[in-house]
């Protein structure tokens, strides 16, 4: 199979497969085994797919198929981050945001929500919205608040429609 022989695109397909069952790839008789998920993810991973690396750190986040470790989740975010993965990006920035898995820092929590934001991601939109909202490591700006939730919700980001309807 060519994931045993070492192709990076068939190991994620297996970790998918595994992490989520097959029926949601029509591969029908897959159980959801979430050892197995990260195991093909961290093979992936280290060969540098981006996909594989946000995938495994998502697994350390949720503790699925392993312990729960924000510290190793956010190395992985920042592999598929620094490779201009926009939801990496996003995560990352939460993380720093919130303080899991590393120090605390609304600029390092701006910086990487901005990236994502303005590859056009929805959800990077909406968070930078809130970061300008709540002034954190940025200055309050009401008009970027409006200008970020009014593109996440033009791209259908449910919540941010209900926070653009709250202003």
């Amino acid at each position: 199979m060519a994931a045993d022989r070492g192709d990076r695109n068939a190991q994620f397909s297996l970790g998918n497969l595994t992490h989520s069952g097959g029926a949601k790839y029509g591969s029908e008789g897959v159980e959801i085994d979430h050892s197995q998920a990260i195991r093909w993810f961290r093979k992936a991973a280290e060969q540098g797919l981006a996909c594989a690396q946000f995938n495994h750190g998502t697994m350390y986040y949720g503790g699925a198929g392993t312990k729960q470790d924000y510290a190793e989740a956010v190395r992985w975010y920042r592999r598929a981050a620094e490779q201009g993965l926009d939801k990496a990006q996003v995560n990352l920035g939460k993380c720093y945001g919130a303080g899991e898995g590393v120090k605390q820092s609304y600029s390092k929590a701006e910086k990487w929500v901005r990236k994502a934001a303005e590859q056009g991601n929805a959800d990077g939109q909406f968070h930078l919205a809130g970061i300008y909202q709540e002034g954190r490591g940025v200055q309050q700006d009401d008009a970027e608040v409006v200008r970020w939730l009014s593109l996440a919700f033009e791209q259908g980001h449910a919540v941010a429609a209900a926070a653009a309807a709250r202003l």
